[in-house]
């Protein structure tokens, strides 16, 4: 059996995972594993198998990676949130929540449109506008 904790950030310190690991030992009857997935693992109970928090990042950077490949090329409906300071790109979420980026000279800001994605990277999709009659806007 495994038994996983995250300890990330400041919030609680080695201290923490060292007690709950012997709290484990203490209440579990059969042979298990204790890994603690950390960005310090320093003072962790050397009983411990600690984990560096980079590979868990790097999985869930892989699965966020290939969700997003899945938009590519497909029409999503996106609320336009804000334009980007200094920019002429609008900034809104699909119903997935998605961050959305588009080009457009025109405010869009409170539109829901349907966006053609193009592109993306690791916190945002990117798109082109399609026409759409129910809101009348110009494409730019």
């Amino acid at each position: 059996m495994d038994v996983v904790c995250l300890k990330w950030g400041d919030k609680f310190n080695h201290e923490h995972v060292n007690k709950l690991y012997h709290m484990v030992c203490k209440n579990l009857d059969c042979d298990f594993n204790f890994i603690c997935y950390t960005e310090n693992s320093n003072d962790i109970d050397s009983n411990i198998s600690k984990k560096r928090l980079v590979k868990l990042q790097t999985l869930l950077e892989k699965n966020n990676s290939k969700s997003k490949e899945e938009f590519l090329n497909k029409t999503t409906e996106v609320l336009f949130e804000n334009k980007l300071n200094n920019e002429d790109k609008y900034f809104g979420r699909d119903k997935f929540l998605n961050s959305v980026i588009v080009q457009s000279k025109k405010n869009l800001t409170g539109k829901i449109l349907d966006i053609k994605i193009n592109a993306y990277n690791r916190n945002s999709l990117f798109g082109k506008i399609l026409p759409n009659e129910k809101f009348s806007l110009p494409i730019n």
